[in-house]
C-alpha cells in the first residue's frame, strides 16, 4: 500500500508538470496495486476505497496543480496530503536516505541510530518537558512546548506510531499539508551529556518529538546546521494554524486582552520572540537575545494589568517565568485556529519575480486578485499570503498591496488609493482587512528581484461571512491599447515653455462610437528609469492634415494635464466624448531625454491610436539665419516637379522673441501665408502646393 500510495502522488506530480503520458503510467501502476489490495480486503477499507477513487478521478485545478508542482523542493519531494484518508508506510521495508549535515565540530563525536535500536516510547509522558540542548532550533522546540500545552496532539503528525525504518510526519508549508518522510536514523552525541536532538529532560525514551524535528529540519533544508527561524513559521508548519508576527511596540491592551479571549478557548498559539538585548538586560531581565520563548499562560489580573507565563526551550528543567512587562521582547508569534472562521476561500497561482527597477509603478503584470464583499454588512477578513519555496536558501522581498478600486485589474499602483501594504523578506504575509457592505478591492501580489523567475503562491481569506469572494482581477470591458515610446536627443523637445516641445512624440487617439457618447478614458505612461522628470499633455486634434502634431499649445485646444512634471509615471482618467480625436503628448521636463516608456489607453469603447508625424516630410532641408538690422528675410525655392511645401520658422530664443508673419508665393502671385503676425513660441507654419516648375519666394517678416 505504501508503493501503491506513492505511486498516486508521482501520478499527480507529474500530471501538474503536464507529463500526461509520465502521469498516466503511474496512475495505472498505483491503480493495479489497489485493486490487488481491494480484492483481498475482507472487510469494507474506507481509506483504500478512497485511494481507488482518487486514483479514477484524475482532474485537477489550476490552483491544484501548482499545489502538487510545489511538491519538488530542489532534490526533496513533499507531496500533499490526502486529507480524510489514511497514510500507508510499508514499517518493515528497509529505507535510508541521505544523512542530514551536523555542525562541523559535532562530526567527530555524532553516532547515527535508528529509532528500531532505542527505546522507543509512544506517548504524551514527559512531552511538556521537552527542551534544546546544542542545537540552535529554539523556535522550534518553543512552538512545539506552546502547540503541547494548548492540548494539539503533536504526535498525530506522525506515521507509524511504532518502531519502523521510515516516517511520514505531515508538516504544512507550500501551501497545504504535506508528507515528509524520513528515515529512522537520530544522531548521539559520543562521550557527552550534550544531545544534538530536541530531548526531555524526564522521558529520555520519548522519540517521537526528535521524528518531527527532523523532518522540521528536512522540510527547512538546514539539516542539524539549523540557522534559525520564527516561531510563527514553526507553528505553522506543525499545525498550519495561521501565523501572524505582531510588534510589541505596537501592540495595544485591546490586542492582548483579544489574544487572551482566543487563548483562553484554545485557538491561537503564542510564543514571544526577543530581539538584541545589551549584555546589562540579559542580567537584569534573565533573557537570552534574537531568542523565543514559549507561552504557557496568558491572564488579566485586573483590566489594565495581563501576565505571561512563558518557557526558555534552552534551559532544561526551568519553569515557567512570569512576565508582566513587553518591553524587553520584539515580537509576540500568533497563530491562529482557522477555525474559528466559518468560511475560507483560497486560490494559488505563480508571479513573476520583477528582474530589474524598471517601470516600477507599472503592475499590470503582476498577479493580481478581487477580494470582494457582496453582502450588506461590513465584515472584517484575514488575507494570509505564502510563497512557496522551491528552493531553499533564496530570500526574496514580497509585497502585497490592497488597493482601493472596484476590484478590477490595475495598470498603476498611484492610480489607486493605497489601502493596506506589507512587505519582508519571509515567505508569509498576513493582513487585517474592512470590507463595507459592497466593497471590492485589488489585491496586488508584488515579487522582488531573485535568481528564480517564478514563485508559485497561495493566497487565503478567512472571514465569518459567506459573503466574501476571492478572484482573479479582470481587467475592465472594452478597448485596451499599449504602446512604447522613446525619447532621444533628436525628439526630445523639453517641457511645453520650450520652443522645441513640437518635437516630441505625439499619438493621435481617435474613440469610435455615437457622437452623443461620453466614456471614462484612462491613460497611465511608465517610464524605465526613476531619474527623468516627465507628464503626457492631451490637446485636440488639429484639423490641419499637413500639421497633426502640436503647432500652438493654447489652452482653448487644451483637454488633459495635471501641470505636474513626475518621475516614474503618470496617471489620468477622465470621461471623453466619443466620435472625436486627441492629441496625446508626452514632453519630459528637460530637452534631450533619453529615456523608455510604456504607454496604455483603456476605455469602455473602441478606439485607434496613430502617430503623429512631427517630421515635415522625408525631405527637408534646414536653414538657420538671424535678423541682425533686417526687417525681412527672402528665400528662393527653385523648383523642379510639382510638389508640396511645408514650412516651419520658429525663434530658437525662449524669452526673446518677435512677432512674425510668412509668406510664399510665385511671380507675384500669393499662394499661402498666415493671417497675421504671430508670437507663438512654436513658430510659424504654413504649406503650399508648387505646381509648376519655377523660382518660389518665401518671405519672412518681423
Amino acid at each position: 500500500m505504501d508503493h501503491a500510495q506513492r505511486l498516486l502522488e508521482l501520478s499527480f506530480y507529474n500530471q501538474s508538470l503536464g507529463k500526461s503520458v509520465i502521469a498516466k503510467k503511474y496512475r495505472i501502476e498505483s491503480s493495479r496495486y489497489l485493486n490487488e489490495q481491494l480484492d483481498k480486503s475482507l472487510t469494507r477499507d474506507n481509506d483504500l476505497i478512497g485511494l481507488c477513487r482518487i486514483a479514477l478521478d484524475n482532474k485537477l485545478t489550476i490552483s491544484d496543480k501548482i499545489i502538487w508542482m510545489s511538491s519538488q523542493v530542489d532534490d526533496n519531494f513533499f507531496p500533499p496530503v490526502f486529507q480524510g484518508l489514511k497514510t500507508y508506510i510499508d514499517s518493515d521495508e528497509i529505507y535510508q536516505e541521505k544523512l542530514l549535515s551536523v555542525p562541523e565540530d559535532f562530526e567527530p563525536i555524532v553516532e547515527w541510530k535508528s529509532c528500531t535500536e532505542l527505546p522507543n516510547e509512544w506517548s504524551n509522558n514527559g512531552v511538556d518537558n521537552l527542551f534544546q540542548d546544542s542545537l540552535d532550533d529554539c523556535s522550534f522546540v518553543a512552538s512545539f512546548l506552546s502547540c503541547n500545552n494548548i492540548g494539539i496532539p503533536l504526535m498525530d503528525k506522525v506515521t507509524p506510531h511504532k518502531n519502523s525504518f521510515k516516517y511520514a510526519v505531515r508538516l504544512t508549508f507550500n501551501g497545504c499539508e504535506r508528507l515528509v518522510f524520513i528515515d529512522s536514523r537520530l544522531p548521539l552525541l559520543r562521550n557527552t551529556s550534550k544531545t544534538l536532538r530536541v530531548s526531555s529532560f524526564s522521558n529520555k525514551d520519548l522519540l517521537w518529538p526528535s521524528i518531527i524535528e527532523k523532518a522540521f529540519l528536512k522540510m527547512c533544508d538546514d539539516g542539524y546546521k539549523f540557522s534559525g527561524s520564527n516561531s510563527a513559521i514553526a507553528n505553522y508548519a506543525l499545525t498550519g494554524w495561521i501565523p501572524e508576527v505582531i510588534k510589541t511596540s505596537s501592540c495595544t491592551l485591546a490586542d492582548i486582552s483579544r489574544l487572551h479571549e482566543d487563548f483562553r478557548d484554545g485557538n491561537v498559539v503564542l510564543c514571544l520572540g526577543t530581539g538584541n538585548l545589551t549584555e546589562r538586560e540579559c542580567k537584569q531581565y534573565g533573557l537570552i537575545p534574537n531568542h523565543d520563548y514559549a507561552v504557557t499562560k496568558l491572564s488579566f489580573t485586573n483590566d489594565s494589568e495581563y501576565k505571561f507565563d512563558i518557557r526558555n526551550p534552552w534551559n532544561k528543567g526551568q519553569k515557567a517565568v512570569t512576565i508582566t512587562d513587553l518591553s524587553t521582547f520584539e515580537v509576540i508569534y500568533a497563530n491562529r485556529n482557522p477555525i474559528m472562521f466559518s468560511h475560507m476561500n483560497q486560490l494559488s497561482g505563480i508571479c513573476q519575480s520583477q528582474v530589474n527597477e524598471e517601470f516600477i509603478d507599472l503592475i499590470l503584470n503582476h498577479s493580481q486578485y478581487t477580494l470582494g464583499n457582496d453582502g450588506n454588512s461590513t465584515i472584517d477578513v484575514i488575507l494570509f499570503f505564502e510563497r512557496h519555496s522551491l528552493r531553499k536558501k533564496i530570500s526574496v522581498e514580497s509585497r502585497i498591496e490592497i488597493f482601493q478600486s472596484e476590484g478590477e485589474r490595475l495598470i498603476s499602483r498611484r492610480n489607486k488609493a493605497s489601502k493596506e501594504c506589507v512587505s519582508n523578506n519571509t515567505n508569509f504575509h498576513f493582513i487585517t482587512i474592512e470590507l463595507k457592505p459592497l466593497e471590492k478591492v485589488t489585491v496586488v501580489i508584488d515579487i522582488g528581484e531573485s535568481s528564480i523567475r517564478s514563485h508559485p503562491f497561495t493566497l487565503k481569506a478567512f472571514t465569518n461571512d459567506s459573503t466574501i469572494t476571492l478572484n482573479k482581477a479582470l481587467s475592465r470591458p472594452g478597448c485596451f491599447k499599449q504602446i512604447d515610446l522613446e525619447l532621444t536627443p533628436l525628439n526630445s523637445g523639453g517641457n511645453w515653455d520650450n520652443y522645441a516641445y513640437y518635437k516630441n512624440p505625439q499619438l493621435i487617439v481617435t474613440l469610435h462610437g455615437d457622437s452623443t457618447d461620453e466614456a471614462p478614458f484612462e491613460s497611465a505612461v511608465f517610464s524605465k528609469s526613476d531619474k527623468t522628470l516627465f507628464t503626457y499633455t492631451v490637446f485636440w486634434k488639429s484639423d490641419d492634415p499637413d500639421f497633426p502634431f502640436i503647432t500652438d499649445a493654447s489652452k482653448n485646444k487644451l483637454v488633459s494635464t495635471d501641470n505636474k512634471y513626475k518621475y516614474r509615471s503618470c496617471t489620468r482618467s477622465r470621461v471623453v466624448s466619443c466620435d472625436k480625436s486627441y492629441l496625446f503628448v508626452l514632453s519630459s521636463y528637460e530637452p534631450d531625454a533619453i529615456e523608455s516608456f510604456k504607454v496604455f489607453f483603456q476605455c469602455s469603447h473602441d478606439f485607434s491610436i496613430e502617430w503623429a508625424e512631427t517630421s515635415l516630410g522625408l525631405f527637408t532641408k534646414e536653414e538657420t539665419f538671424s535678423w541682425k538690422d533686417q526687417l525681412v528675410k527672402e528665400f528662393i525655392i527653385l523648383v523642379s516637379n510639382p510638389s508640396k511645401l511645408k514650412v516651419h520658422a520658429v525663434n530658437t530664443n525662449n524669452k526673446r522673441r518677435s512677432k512674425l508673419n510668412c509668406s510664399l508665393s510665385f511671380q507675384n502671385t500669393l499662394i499661402s501665408s498666415l493671417q497675421d503676425y504671430t508670437d507663438n513660441l512654436y513658430g510659424c507654419f504654413i504649406n503650399g502646393n508648387l505646381e509648376i516648375p519655377g523660382k518660389y519666394l518665401l518671405q519672412f517678416v518681423i
